[in-house]
C-alpha cells in the first residue's frame, strides 16, 4: 500500500485554469466587449473570465 496522495485546492485549480481555457478566454473577452457597449473593457474582463472558466471546466470534466 501507498501512503502517497494527491490533494488538488481549489486555487491549484484557478491557477490552472488559463493553460487549458485560453481559447474561451480569447472568445470571450471579445464576446463581452461586443455585447456591453456601454463598458467595452470590463465587459471584455468579465466575458475573459467567464469563458475561461467555462471551457477548463468543460475540458477539465471531459477528462
Amino acid at each position: 500500500m501507498s501512503d502517497i496522495s494527491i490533494n488538488i485546492t481549489w486555487w491549484d485549480l484557478l491557477v490552472f485554469s488559463p493553460v487549458l481555457g485560453w481559447p474561451g478566454a480569447i472568445a470571450g473577452g471579445l464576446l463581452g466587449a461586443r455585447l456591453w457597449r456601454k463598458r467595452p473593457i470590463l465587459g471584455g474582463a468579465i466575458g475573459a473570465l467567464i469563458g475561461n472558466l467555462a471551457l477548463f471546466a468543460a475540458r477539465f470534466f471531459t477528462m
